[in-house]
């Protein structure tokens, strides 16, 4: 499936940008755990939260690939519109 540089563009206007996110994310859980002490449970939260950021961009990516599956079969495809 090869799209158009122009539709991806568009796909990608469309998509919230979680990698960026992810970036933000990368934090040191081991030395956030050691700051905050045993009696805090920051360092659950960092993980369930990086955890969170993972999920976020793999939907990011599956939307991705399915507004490109949707553009191909309507637009580009040979035989298009090709819907069931």
């Amino acid at each position: 499936m090869q799209l158009s540089d122009k539709h991806w563009a568009e796909i990608d206007s469309t998509l919230t940008t979680a990698v960026e996110i992810q970036r933000r994310l990368l934090l040191p859980v081991d030395l956030i755990g050691v700051k905050a002490g045993p009696l805090t449970r920051l360092d659950v939260a960092t993980v369930c939260l990086r955890d969170a950021s993972e999920v976020a961009c793999e939907v990011v990516y599956a939307l991705r690939q399915a507004y490109a599956s949707l553009v191909w079969f309507r637009e580009e495809h040979p035989q298009a519109p090709r819907e069931i």
